[in-house]
C-alpha cells in the first residue's frame, strides 16, 4: 500500500478509534468494538473494520456460530500501528496546556 492510501485509510471517520479498541480488546467481536465507548454503534466504525480487514491490518473469525457474530483481531502489522499510536497519545499527556483558550 502506498502511502497516501495508507494516510487517507487512518485520516477517515473513526479509524484511530477502531484501530485502538481492536488493540485493546484482541478477539473481541464486531458488535463489542462497535458499542465499546457506550454510544450507539456507527456504520462508520463497521465500516473501519471492514477496511482494516481489505487492507491487511485485521482479520475477521468466519466462522459460523449462533447469531453470526463475527470476531476481528489486528494483524501483527496492525498491532504495531496500534501500539504507536498508543505512544503517541501518550507523549501527548506530558505536553503542557495551551496558554491561549479555545475560541
Amino acid at each position: 500500500m502506498d502511502e497516501r492510501r495508507f494516510m487517507e485509510l487512518l485520516s477517515r471517520r473513526d479509524a484511530v478509534y477502531v484501530l485502538l479498541a481492536l488493540h485493546k480488546n484482541p478477539g473481541a467481536s464486531k458488535s463489542d468494538i462497535m458499542y465499546s465507548d457506550d454510544e450507539k454503534g456507527s456504520r462508520a466504525k463497521f465500516l473501519r473494520m471492514k477496511d482494516f480487514v481489505a487492507y491487511g491490518l485485521a482479520t475477521e473469525d468466519d466462522n459460523s456460530r449462533q447469531h453470526n457474530t463475527k470476531y476481528i483481531t489486528l494483524t501483527p502489522v496492525g498491532a504495531r500501528i496500534a501500539k504507536h499510536y498508543e505512544e503517541i497519545m501518550k507523549e501527548g499527556k506530558a505536553l503542557p496546556e495551551p496558554v491561549f483558550e479555545e475560541i
